[in-house]
């Protein structure tokens, strides 16, 4: 297979561009990259549903009615037990608005450093930032005592169409045409008070900071812009982590390793149909007219442009341990941050017991050929940073693998699949705006905001809705981590045996903990639950 199966120089087309990207397998016709796609996507096709067609037909039978927050949440509560409606749709208040940072979203959450700008607006008075935020509190103190959060997305709406007008000219000119999608630039403030809350959301496109004591509208035309963003950094984000580094891996696997090498049967065993996943990428999101392009403020070719940007960022050292550490959340309650290190734990026990089956120490590392070899592969490839050369020994090879299976059946899941249904949806979670800003505020003399016309045209919420669906497939239990290990090879070697069993009680305590945990909340977080984690990088 060695000299049938490369990773290459690729470009995608779209808008009559060839957008560089990833290095990967070309599927050329008859190629061994074109049958290996081919299997992958017979194996998706067993696995698809048939819930987005029918969401998106009743969708569009339902666009007269859908002209209130209210018409929204009653469509998307239809498909209730199937799905559950979206968070999104059914919330929007302010602690709802702060708590999906700590669960759903928040995945560039950090704290906010000395070089970043305080948030400004006459209304953020002692007064009104206390009632916020606790007593005594102001944004100094905030910031002294490491309770003050951003999400800074300053600069993500430069990778869209930069003839797109953005902030409205004057506010007597009615801007004529169709409507045109853009992504806003947006950066939003948070404090944590025993509940993490929106301070301030700042509109770079515009330069107006909103806060909620401004009127209702605007307030949620601030809140809508930063879902906007927060949606598409996170669903690229996702795709950057994941599918870039796992396809070219995947390659270098079958060229490096025999069939039966326990490291080629470990990562493929979670990063099967990747190269089908890719191929649907094309069909459904990075294409011209497909829904993300049609929906997506950025279109497919900024959405490109972005995940080639945030690849360059990406190391193979980074784990959810220095992840959590670098943006200082370690205090917050993010689901993601608590459970996830708890799965980070179990995968790393598994790992480290499965090479303790075929390494007997460091030397034997050191001595395996082929180990070597794809190492040496790996670490050729631009953009898979911090690739090891080599391996020199087992704690350094448990790292790396951890590393890459906790990232797609974890990181990956949290951040995508069943998240994409209930973070990208109407009325106020969509991934774009359609309405240039406003120039000034209400209290400055701006006729009343609006918030329903900044938001997609109707007629596009069928192919929104089939989108985001794609995402939120059944996971029948022998597609969970559930059972993961209970396959050939893995289960064959009885060497192997007391491993798995040790994963499989970790499992179970994991999802006990979670269940125990969420019992009380009102909208209670199980996507990390074992049985809702899909064994690989599938949607």
């Amino acid at each position: 297979m060695a000299s049938h199966l490369k990773n290459e120089e690729r470009a995608w087309p779209i808008d009559g561009q060839q957008l560089p990207v990833y290095m990967g397998p070309v599927a050329r016709p008859g190629s061994m990259a074109e049958r290996l796609q081919l299997q992958d996507l017979e194996q998706l096709s067993a696995l698809k549903p048939d819930t987005p067609e029918l969401m998106a037909a009743l969708a569009t039978r339902w666009l007269p009615q859908l002209n209130s927050t209210g018409a929204f949440t009653r469509f998307y509560e239809l498909f209730h037990p199937i799905v559950d409606a979206p968070t999104e749709s059914v919330d929007h208040g302010d602690a709802g608005f702060g708590a999906s940072r700590l669960s759903l979203r928040g995945f560039n959450l950090r704290a906010v450093k000395d070089s970043d700008e305080d948030p400004e607006d006459e209304t953020l008075t002692a007064e009104n930032v206390a009632s916020v935020c606790g007593a005594g509190a102001s944004v100094a103190s905030l910031r002294a005592d490491k309770k003050l959060f951003v999400v800074d997305l300053a600069t993500i709406g430069a990778w869209g169409d930069p003839d797109v007008l953005k902030v409205e000219r004057d506010e007597e000119t009615e801007e004529t045409g169709a409507p045109r999608k853009y992504l806003p630039s947006v950066v939003g403030y948070f404090c944590f008070n025993e509940r993490l809350l929106p301070l301030a959301i700042t509109l770079v496109d515009s330069g107006l900071t909103y806060t909620p004591w401004d009127s209702p509208a605007e307030w949620q035309l601030a809140k809508t812009a930063l879902n906007a963003a927060e949606a598409t950094f996170q669903q690229m984000q996702h795709f950057s982590e994941s599918h870039t580094l796992s396809i070219p891996i995947r390659v270098e696997l079958y060229r490096a390793f025999a069939e039966r090498h326990p490291v080629r049967a470990l990562l493929l065993r979670h990063f099967a149909l990747d190269f089908g996943l890719e191929q649907q990428a094309g069909v459904v999101l990075f294409n011209t007219s497909t829904p993300l392009d049609r929906t997506f403020g950025l279109g497919a070719a900024g959405c490109v442009r972005l995940l080639e940007d945030q690849r360059t960022r990406i190391s193979l050292l980074d784990d959810i341990y220095r992840d959590v550490r670098g943006r200082g959340i370690q205090q917050l309650p993010h689901k993601y941050a608590l459970y996830g290190k708890m799965h980070a734990d179990a995968i790393s026990g598994f790992v480290a017991s499965f090479l303790g089956v075929y390494y007997a120490d460091d030397e034997a590392v050191a001595a395996d050929v082929e180990l070597q070899q794809w190492a040496a592969a790996c670490a050729q490839i631009p953009h898979l940073h911090d690739f090891p050369a080599a391996f020199e020994s087992r704690r350094q090879l448990r790292q790396l693998l951890a590393r890459l299976v906790f990232q797609s059946v974890v990181k990956h899941h949290a951040m995508n699949g069943e998240v994409t249904w209930t973070t990208v949806a109407m009325p106020f979670s969509a991934a774009a705006l359609w309405k240039p800003l406003p120039r000034r505020k209400e209290r400055d003399g701006r006729a009343k905001v609006d918030v329903f016309s900044y938001l997609q045209p109707r007629e596009l919420f069928p192919a929104m809705v089939f989108l985001s669906s794609l995402f939120n497939r059944p996971r029948p239990e022998e597609t969970t981590l559930k059972s993961v290990y209970h396959v050939a090879p893995f289960i064959d070697d009885l060497r192997l045996r007391p491993a798995i069993r040790a994963y499989d009680a970790e499992l179970q305590a994991i999802d006990d903990f979670i269940v125990a945990n969420e019992q009380h909340e009102a909208l209670p977080y199980h996507v990390l639950r074992p049985g809702s984690l899909p064994q690989n990088s599938w949607i």
